[in-house]
């Protein structure tokens, strides 16, 4: 079962022991306590819809580049009050060749055909979508058991995955995540399902000792939201180890420090959900601003994990997940565009 639990006192006198032992830069953050949640598997089926609730503005105020990007998003049938909210980041590397080949298509004019929707939860069949030739895919994850009619996914055939939109409507007060509808690239690992068509990404299956850089480029919009109980989270399962990044975050208070890895500074996490796993909160995130675009080369970041013992470099990596964990409330978030590329 995996809820928001706050670490125990032996995790945290961990991560002050690993802190000691970091290479030159990093510092530990305050001390505050830091929340993680663990996941619970549900195969439950349900119809789902959702709607929008009113927009709230988010501001910027970390000091990293702010990367550019169509920050209005082009989602029909949905509210049209969408937030910029300036998201900060910083660019990694960029002289490193994006060959295209994991990449998601580019649309710089907007979404066109027709807008299809999935509303039923599962873990196959119509709780799916996957264009053919393609590694990428939708899931719309169910895991936490939301009521019927509270989660669905929109998306555009002729440009997917950008143009994704990610919809809940759960209401109450739950205390912990329903759902984690997703956009995936390859394998989803948590329920180690395989890419469903069985076109895998060209680094499926590579340790991360046999990667120079994994590049995520990402472009978000929030168009409306209730309640604050959600994170944005891009993961993965790393020989069954939890490895991810909170873009926007609720739930995570400390951790050890970084400074310009991979393109950001932030905190690590060692052991953030269970042992062996490992999670990233960027400095915007932390400070409460959602890190909605930028570029980001895991492979630094990671590295400094490794060398620290906190992750392996015979960790696999086989997929890429980007989707919204909730609690409770309701909103609409649209993928404008997502693109990996691992070398």
């Amino acid at each position: 079962m995996r809820t928001r639990a706050l670490h125990s006192a032996s995790l945290l006198a961990s991560m002050a022991l690993a802190a000691a032992a970091c290479a030159p830069g990093p510092d530990e953050m305050p001390s505050s306590q830091t929340e993680a949640h663990h996941k619970r598997d549900s195969g439950v089926p349900f119809d789902a819809g959702g709607n929008d609730s009113s927009a709230a503005e988010a501001s910027s105020d970390a000091p990293e580049m702010e990367v550019g990007g169509d920050s209005s998003p082009t989602d029909a049938g949905h509210d049209a009050g969408a937030i910029d909210a300036g998201a900060d980041t910083s660019v990694a590397d960029t002289s490193v060749a994006d060959t295209g080949v994991d990449s998601s298509p580019t649309d710089a004019s907007g979404p066109t055909g027709t807008m299809q929707t999935i509303t039923d939860y599962g873990w196959s069949g119509t709780a799916v979508y996957q264009p053919a030739g393609s590694p990428w895919w939708a899931l719309n994850n169910a895991w936490g058991g939301p009521p019927p009619g509270t989660q669905a996914i929109d998306y555009y055939p002729n440009n997917f995955p950008n143009y994704t939109t990610i919809r809940w409507s759960y209401g109450g007060s739950g205390g912990n995540v329903l759902g984690y509808p997703e956009v995936i690239i390859g394998d989803q690992n948590d329920h180690t399902l395989p890419s469903p068509n069985g076109v895998e990404p060209a680094w499926h299956g590579m340790t991360l000792g046999s990667l120079s850089h994994f590049i995520v480029t990402w472009d978000i919009v929030i168009n409306s939201f209730s309640g604050d109980n959600w994170d944005i989270l891009f993961e993965n399962h790393m020989n069954g180890n939890e490895v991810g990044i909170f873009l926007k975050d609720p739930w995570v208070s400390s951790g050890i420090a970084f400074t310009n890895l991979g393109g950001i500074s932030g905190i690590g996490v060692p052991n953030c959900w269970a042992a062996g796993s490992f999670c990233i909160v960027p400095s915007a995130a932390l400070a409460g601003t959602p890190m909605l675009s930028g570029t980001i080369d895991f492979m630094p970041i990671w590295n400094w994990a490794i060398s620290n013992g906190w992750m392996s470099s015979s960790y696999v990596i086989d997929g890429w997940e980007m989707g919204i964990e909730a609690t409770n409330g309701s909103g609409s978030v649209t993928f404008n565009s997502i693109s990996v590329t691992a070398m």
